[in-house]
Order: C-alpha cells, then sequence, then structure tokens
C-alpha cells in the first residue's frame, strides 16, 4: 500500500474487502482498551482470560486481524449471548476496519466449530468484522 491511503484487497473464505491497514492500526492506537476491559463485568472478564490463553482467536484469524491492522485486544464490542453449558459461554462482537466490503458470501464464515466471522457494512469508510465464539469458563473468581 502506497502511502497515499490506496487500498489493498483481501479475499478470505469467499468474501473480498479492501482496507487501509496503516488507517486501521491508527484507529486502534487511539482507543487501545477493548470493549470487554471497558466494561469489566464477570462475562468480560472471563473472555479476556479465555482470550488472553489464545481460547477464543485462532491461529488463522490472529494473522487474518493482524494483515488488516487489527489489535485483538481491542474488540470494540463484546456481549454475551448466554451460557451453552457450565463450562462454555458463546459471545459475540465486533472490530471495525478502515475499509470497504466489496463482495461478500451473505453469511457467517464457519472459522471452527466454535467461531464465525461475518463482515458487515459499518459507519462511513469502515467495515465491520463480526464474530460469534463458544468461549470456555474459565474466569475464577
Amino acid at each position: 500500500m502506497d502511502k497515499e491511503g490506496a487500498l489493498d484487497q483481501l479475499t478470505f473464505k469467499g468474501w473480498m474487502v479492501e482496507f487501509n491497514r496503516d488507517a486501521t492500526q491508527s484507529m486502534y492506537a487511539k482507543n487501545p482498551i477493548g470493549a470487554a476491559e471497558q466494561c469489566g463485568c464477570q462475562e468480560c472478564r472471563n473472555f479476556i482470560a479465555a482470550r488472553n490463553r489464545g481460547l477464543v482467536y485462532t491461529a488463522e484469524i490472529v494473522r487474518l486481524f493482524h494483515t488488516l491492522g487489527i489489535d485483538i485486544a481491542s474488540e470494540y464490542e463484546v456481549y454475551t449471548t448466554g451460557k451453552i453449558s457450565s463450562d462454555h459461554r458463546e459471545y459475540g462482537g465486533w472490530f471495525d476496519v478502515v475499509g470497504r466490503i466489496i463482495a461478500d458470501a451473505n453469511e457467517s464464515t464457519e472459522i471452527t466449530d466454535n467461531f464465525q466471522l461475518m463482515p458487515v457494512t459499518g459507519p462511513a469508510g469502515l467495515f465491520r468484522l463480526e464474530f460469534q465464539v463458544n468461549a470456555p469458563w474459565i474466569f475464577m473468581d
């Protein structure tokens, strides 16, 4: 990508986006504290613990997010949809990226049995990568 703000293209699992990695990194640098850390409820503290132990984002997703300029510890939103079992919770959330969606599969892309990702149009000049994940309950109060 040149310094004048040209967008790079990325194709991933049936969708294509144009993105500005430097602008995305700058956006995350201005807001380095993720939504889960800002909230601090028990469910969010569990999400943080699972994320920090590498139990939320697969290596493939970490590489994708790095390519796009996303700081994986700075989700724009994290929420729980509830208890799946005594030892797992379902979470959702999203990351914003400077750029736009060119083509998508119009559905969530299953990365693993426990992780889905979907690009959606965000506010002007941004797109969102929404995720759903079944994370283990590891938080101990």
